[in-house]
């Protein structure tokens, strides 16, 4: 690590201070390994791993909530502080997990329950939901690392069920179509086919049958949408739920940002949208 560090194309102030900090943190990981109470050992790499700032950092990054992952990193310092060696904790928690098992032969009903904290605990049926694109893996995993990483974790919630295994997923999420979980292709799952609707089509009123359809005025005004644009009074724009309307006001702040603008449609009036998080959400501008 230290060899790929003096590698770096960059000043030589910046190699020596990454060197250094490599040094101290083998160093402190070699005092832990020698530390005899894991108390000590929990305190130093909270400390000097500046390890709460680690979980906020990952709870951002998988949208959790931070307070559960302190909670359980609290827990674990408690646990440990009523240990004085580290075979006394080692057996304090095999004793923890053999009454969980005992309590959970007896226990009916339904645990919800994330793929992290599933690790190490099974059910004779397992439920796994949300196994679409963005969810599994998650939207934020780009890198080749963070991918394995989903798919282990996948795995591992896949197998906690006992006699029964269901991986449910969404089609729609109200308007866009969502794709199945890449993993679920990858372990060779077969999709059932898509049900088709027996929902009878309904047969249009009499009293509407001899109306002419109903012509937005605006469609006409733009044949091409783009995605991302500046917007003014009198600009035609169609919303994700394909409906056209025309500009009629735009407010900016004090610097002249565009904040809001509103947009009046023939069928359901004016409303007022953010800018640009409406264009981010869906929107479009005719050009």
């Amino acid at each position: 690590m230290i060899r790929c560090v003096k590698s770096w194309r960059c000043e030589q102030w910046k190699i020596d201070s990454a060197v250094e900090k490599i040094e101290e943190y083998f160093d402190t990981l070699e005092h832990i390994s020698i530390e005899e109470t894991p108390s000590k050992a929990i305190m130093i790499m909270e400390d000097f791993g500046n390890y709460r700032a680690y979980l906020k950092e990952y709870a951002d990054y998988r949208n959790e909530d931070v307070s559960e992952l302190s909670m359980v990193l609290d827990e674990l310092k408690k646990s440990a502080a009523e240990c004085s060696s580290w075979d006394e904790w080692e057996k304090k928690a095999r004793e923890e997990k053999k009454k969980l098992e005992e309590v959970a032969k007896g226990k009916t009903g339904v645990t919800l329950t994330t793929m992290h904290k599933a690790k190490g605990l099974e059910w004779k049926i397992v439920y796994i939901i949300d196994c679409v694109e963005g969810k599994c893996p998650y939207v934020r995993s780009k890198s080749f690392e963070e991918l394995e990483e989903e798919r282990r974790l996948f795995y591992v919630a896949m197998t906690r069920a006992k006699d029964k295994l269901v991986l449910m997923r969404s089609e729609y999420d109200g308007s866009n179509e969502l794709t199945p979980s890449r993993y679920i292709r990858e372990a060779g799952i077969i999709e059932p086919p898509k049900r088709k609707s027996n929902r009878a089509v309904p047969k249009p009123s009499p009293s509407y049958i001899n109306k002419k359809p109903y012509s937005n005025p605006y469609t006409t005004k733009a044949k091409t949408y783009i995605d991302a644009p500046s917007i003014k009074i009198g600009d035609v724009v169609i919303t994700k739920f394909k409906e056209v309307g025309k500009v009629v006001g735009v407010t900016t702040d004090t610097s002249g940002n565009i904040k809001r603008f509103e947009v009046r449609f023939p069928q359901s009036g004016t409303k007022t949208f953010a800018y640009p998080q409406a264009f981010e959400s869906g929107m479009r501008k005719g050009i």
